[in-house]
C-alpha cells in the first residue's frame, strides 16, 4: 500500500470543480536490483481517492542502485467540488526505495 515518506508530500491544496489535472515528478531508486519503486497521488478533502498503481510512476532498475527520473500526469474527473489536497504517496516492492526531486502541480479545470 502507498504511504508517506519521513518528509511527507509534496502536496497542493486547490479549490476545484469536478476536474483537475495533476502533474507530478520524482527521481527514484531501489536498493535491490530488479525491484520496483513507485510514486502516485492521493486526493483528500472534499474528495477521497487513494493513491493507485493505475497512475503511478514506476521505476524498476536492472542494476542497483540506478536512479531514474520520471514525470507523469493524471486527469481526475470525479472530484467533489471544494477544497481538495493532492499529495504524493510512495510504495516499494522489496528492499528500500529512495525518492528525490519530488514535485507536484495541480490545475483546476
Amino acid at each position: 500500500s502507498y504511504t508517506d515518506l519521513t518528509t511527507v508530500g509534496p502536496a497542493v491544496t486547490v479549490t476545484t470543480g469536478p476536474r483537475a489535472l495533476v502533474l507530478f515528478t520524482a527521481a527514484m531508486t531501489n536498493t535491490t536490483a530488479d525491484e520496483v519503486s513507485l510514486t502516485s497521488v492521493e486526493v483528500a478533502g472534499a474528495t477521497s481517492i487513494s493513491a493507485s498503481d493505475a497512475w503511478a510512476l514506476h521505476m524498476r532498475g536492472p542494476v542497483s542502485p540506478q536512479t531514474q527520473g520520471a514525470g507523469s500526469f493524471r486527469l481526475f474527473t470525479t472530484l467533489n467540488a471544494g477544497s481538495n489536497t493532492f499529495r504524493m504517496k510512495y510504495r516499494v516492492g522489496g528492499s528500500t526505495g529512495n525518492f528525490v526531486n519530488r514535485e507536484i502541480a495541480v490545475l483546476a479545470l
